[in-house]
């Protein structure tokens, strides 16, 4: 018997009008008459340092959308691609995660934790919500990148990146189509060894990209937060952070108001205004906690089952693309 999961989900961003097929520990091989969407729930993936835990590769014109939430990523790695953990590649699709926790991810190139590469064209869902990335490549800190997030309308809410070791890019990368934002969220005792943190890359000068009510704790780096099209950033704290160079560039405009800094002047490079400065960190931030790592994992296993839980289950996707799962203890979904 399959355990019994909301839709409600899936629902929340997609339509809810789908047929689905559930799998749980099988391998599984789909052809290419399968289903071109997938919702990935109560999962755990642990040690898996070949080739991650989940690659999806989608080159046709199928609009492949993909879910995943309440589920954990531990030691995943890639030895030889992008994306440590979890690799999405589609033409046509879009990518939603929600609460997600990934300690330890890897990989020898970029995207540490993720690589997620969507439509170009609207729809194109990219989101990180409600989640935490913490200790990325601390195996091999000369990675390049966390998160990257490609093609997209990018939205990320109430995410924590902490204690993440690179070579450049420890938050995230991010190339947008379409107006974007990230808020609430924490990013602390991140190391950069060289370049910048974070990156911001609109495809058109017409493009933002928002920040807001965000923190930014006891971070080193040579550069901090750059942008090459329009940034803002509203209502953030500043504090401890370890910054060799420019604490803000950008090849566009960046506009910072309205937040709390421990210093009395960040050097900037490009065109930055700093307005309004606040005299305290944000009370309103304080209820963001870059140590939370919570995914629910009611299983509900006999005592039997439960001494097997290591065993892997393995689901193959293979359609035109060339898309794997390795899954330890989940539901999957696979919708039409």
């Amino acid at each position: 018997m399959f355990l019994s999961i909301s839709h409600k989900e899936w629902d929340n961003f997609y339509n809810s009008s789908n047929e689905y097929t559930p799998y749980r520990n099988e391998s599984k091989m789909l052809d290419n008459s399968s289903p071109n969407s997938y919702y990935v729930s109560l999962c755990l993936f642990i040690y898996l340092n070949q080739t991650g835990a989940i690659r999806i590769t989608d080159e046709t014109d199928k609009k492949l959308k993909f879910l995943i939430d309440t589920s954990s990523f531990y030691k995943c790695m890639h030895e030889s691609d992008k994306g440590g953990s979890l690799y999405i590649s589609c033409t046509k699709g879009e990518c939603i995660q929600d609460r997600i926790c990934s300690f330890g991810s890897n990989t020898v190139t970029i995207g540490a934790y993720c690589y997620i590469s969507v439509s170009e064209e609207y729809p194109f869902k990219n989101y990180l919500l409600d989640s935490t990335i913490t200790s990325s490549g601390e195996e091999n800190p000369k990675e390049n990148s966390n998160i990257d997030l490609v093609n997209d309308e990018t939205y990320m809410k109430s995410i924590n990146i902490s204690h993440s070791k690179l070579n450049y890019h420890s938050f995230y990368y991010v190339h947008y189509n379409s107006n974007s934002n990230g808020t609430l969220s924490t990013f602390s005792n991140n190391t950069s060894t060289e370049f910048k943190q974070v990156i911001h890359y609109g495809s058109s000068d017409s493009i933002e990209f928002t920040i807001l009510f965000c923190n930014y704790f006891e971070n080193k780096c040579e550069n901090f937060i750059d942008s090459q099209f329009n940034l803002y950033l509203n209502n953030c704290n500043f504090y401890k952070n370890n910054v060799k160079y420019n604490y803000f560039s950008t090849d566009g405009q960046m506009q910072v108001q309205g937040c709390y800094f421990d210093i009395s002047d960040p050097v900037i490079a490009g065109l930055v205004t700093i307005t309004e400065n606040a005299s305290s960190i944000y009370p309103e931030n304080h209820h963001l906690n870059s140590g939370l790592c919570y995914a629910e994992l009611k299983l509900g296993f006999s005592e039997e089952k439960k001494t097997k839980t290591e065993e892997k289950a393995e689901i193959i996707v293979n359609n035109k693309r060339n898309n794997k799962f390795n899954f330890l203890v989940c539901i999957f979904l696979s919708y039409s």
